[in-house]
């Protein structure tokens, strides 16, 4: 993600050094203009492109956590039926 983000910049930034050099230097307000279009709009992607992430790794995490508190409450109860049938065993060879 990180790398797409890096290649993203740089297309970004040849894009508006390549407008500026066509332009011949004449405008430089305007493109001063379009790099600072460029820019902001680089930086509004980063940000979605990092909420998203966080998001996605939200739910993966709240997924395996929930996976593990199922898997743990299977083996306590499965558990807790092996000593029930251990020490009744023991109870009836006692008996």
């Amino acid at each position: 993600m990180l790398g797409a983000v890096i290649i993203l910049g740089a297309v970004v930034i040849s894009l508006s050094f390549f407008l500026f050099k066509k332009s011949g230097g004449n405008s430089e307000g305007n493109a001063a203009l379009l790099l600072k279009q460029d820019l902001d709009k680089l930086s509004e992607d980063i940000g979605n492109l990092k909420d998203n992430i966080n998001n996605q790794l939200s739910e993966r995490l709240d997924k395996s956590q929930a996976l593990m508190v199922n898997s743990i409450q299977k083996q306590f109860s499965e558990s807790s039926k092996l000593i029930s049938e251990v020490t009744r065993s023991l109870t009836d060879l006692l008996s």
